[in-house]
């Protein structure tokens, strides 16, 4: 390749590399018809330096999240759909 062409095609690939994007969505999930309520357990933050406030954050968010896209109740502990992890 010579120098003129090979800056084109490297041109071309950054023009259509920065055009590019990838969205994510969690809406997709589907959980069957008996399925009424979830409990969330508190996510323990485990990292050497550690942000105070994440944890607390974290799990919030996630109630506030499945509150807002499922029709599910939250309940304090035991419910048919259980989040939990550290």
């Amino acid at each position: 390749m010579n120098t003129k062409t090979y800056l084109i095609f490297i041109i071309a690939c950054l023009v259509g590399f920065s055009s590019c994007k990838i969205n994510y969505t969690f809406s997709g999930a589907s959980y069957s018809a008996d399925t009424q309520t979830f409990s969330v357990d508190f996510f323990q933050n485990q990292a050497t330096l550690v942000n105070p406030s994440l944890s607390n954050v974290f799990t919030e968010a996630l109630k506030d999240k499945i509150n807002a896209q499922t029709k599910l109740k939250l309940v304090q502990q035991n419910g048919d759909i259980q989040y939990e992890g550290a």
